[in-house]
Order: structure tokens, then C-alpha cells, then sequence
């Protein structure tokens, strides 16, 4: 089942496609590429919501340690994978402090601190998100805000941008 996640899988489906194209175009060999393509996709997410979910694992999964987040980085991207993002130690400059993490067919698990003033604006498409106060939403927005952070009077505060697409993320106040 591992190999469904790297890219030696995804490389012979787009080869196979491409033969098929090519097939068609000279042999006049018609074969029903999208569809083949379609069936392919939803034959792998469907292996995946079942054996990731009843085995309580995912085997996409890389390195279930935090990655301590200690230099400046703008923006995270967690496809078709897991990771844990560790927030709590996070040193604010001065003004609001920006940072996106995309979330595609994966999970995350965003550490903060809750001492922090922390701001996350999180859009949800087909998948879910659960927040310290235990709001838990699967479609639509939600704006999850610690205790420390007030709207008019903070200055230097964490804004996190997450956008999720047919994934997961927990956010844990430690």
C-alpha cells in the first residue's frame, strides 16, 4: 500500500495515460482515458479513507515529530501526507506575523501556544478541522482566536491561514 503515496505510482499513471493518448492519436485506438484516469483516482482514495481510517493510520504518513518551527517560513504545504507544525515556541516581530498551511488529501497537527496571540482563518472544503475550543467544522469558515488575542488593542500577533481540502487538521493549545 505504500507505494501509492510516492512518486514512482503517480509517474506510471500519467506514462500509462500518456501511452493511451498516444495510442489513440496514431492507432486510432480509442480507449476511455478519462474514465481510466477516474477509476484509477477513486480506486486510490477509496483504499485510502478504508484502510487509513479503520486502521486508526494512514500509510502516506511521514514522521509523526513535531517540526519545531524556529526561522521565518511563509507558507506549508501537506499533500497527500501528515505533519505535525509546532507553533508554541514562535517569536513574533512587530505587526502581524503571516503564515499559510495548505492541506491536500493529508493531516496536520498545528501546535500553539495559548499564551500567544494567535488569530486562524480557516476555510474547509470536504474535510475537517478541530479547534482548542472545540469547535469542529467540515465545510465552510471559522475564525479560532486564543484567549490572549484581542481584536482591537493587538498589535504583534500570529495569523495563520489554513486552507483545507479534502484533509484534516487539529489545532492543539499546549
Amino acid at each position: 500500500m505504500g507505494h501509492l503515496c510516492n512518486a514512482l505510482f503517480w509517474g506510471t499513471i500519467i506514462i500509462i495515460i500518456g501511452i493511451l493518448i498516444i495510442l489513440n492519436a496514431t492507432l486510432g485506438i480509442k480507449l476511455p482515458i478519462f474514465r481510466i484516469f477516474l477509476g484509477v483516482l477513486f480506486l486510490y482514495l477509496g483504499l485510502k479513507i478504508i484502510v487509513g481510517t479503520s486502521a486508526g493510520r494512514s500509510y502516506c504518513r511521514k514522521a509523526s515529530i513535531y517540526k519545531e518551527v524556529s526561522e521565518k517560513i511563509d507558507k506549508y504545504d501537506i499533500v497527500f501526507s501528515n505533519q505535525k507544525l509546532d507553533f508554541s515556541g514562535f517569536k513574533l516581530k512587530s505587526g502581524r506575523n503571516d503564515i499559510e498551511i495548505n492541506i491536500a488529501f493529508g493531516g496536520g497537527e498545528i501546535k500553539i501556544n495559548p499564551t500567544l496571540p494567535v488569530k486562524i482563518k480557516a476555510n474547509v472544503a470536504f474535510g475537517s478541522a478541530h479547534f482548542p475550543d472545540g469547535t469542529t467544522i467540515g465545510f465552510g469558515a471559522y475564525t479560532y482566536k486564543t484567549p490572549s488575542y484581542e481584536e482591537d488593542t493587538t498589535s504583534d500577533y500570529l495569523f495563520i491561514k489554513l486552507n483545507i481540502a479534502f484533509g484534516n487538521a487539529t489545532i492543539v493549545a499546549d
